[in-house]
């Protein structure tokens, strides 16, 4: 299963929209544990299905993200706060508790990344054997 993702109408560009098509469900490359790899803010909608069952299979898939307490972390900030999450399999928001004129600063950092791989191979689409991430994880 394959999603078509965007930047989103409201995202801050600074360059033009990309349309890409990533899996539903990818491999950790390090852990090899399975995570979903849909984003209410960027994904549109799954290849392949038609918009209704499309649109209801992503708002269960993003309900269940935002809703599942029992793999959710909130942190309140103090000062000398540091958060690191792994990119890979973590999702984020902001939480607007402060009070209006206060200050936090952020810095992110993001490494380069791994293409997304993809939990298995749906089709045989010849590029399985060319594919690093796939062969170093036996799912061709």
């Amino acid at each position: 299963m394959r999603e078509i993702r965007d930047n989103g109408p409201d995202s801050v560009l600074r360059r033009p929209i990309t349309r890409t098509i990533h899996p539903v469900v990818v491999v950790h490359p390090v852990t090899k544990k399975k995570a979903l790899f849909v984003n209410s803010s960027y994904t549109q909608s799954i290849v392949g299905w038609d918009e209704e069952e499309s649109d209801y299979m992503l708002k269960f898939l993003f309900d269940h993200i935002n809703r599942g307490h029992d793999f959710c972390c909130r942190v309140r900030y103090e000062p000398g706060t540091v958060v690191i999450w792994d990119q890979r399999v973590t999702q984020h928001s902001q939480t607007l508790d402060y009070s209006a004129g206060s200050r936090r600063h952020a810095f992110r950092l993001t490494p380069l990344a791994n293409v997304p791989i993809p939990s298995l191979v749906e089709e045989d689409d010849g590029d399985c054997a060319k594919d690093e991430g796939r062969m170093m994880l036996n799912l061709c």
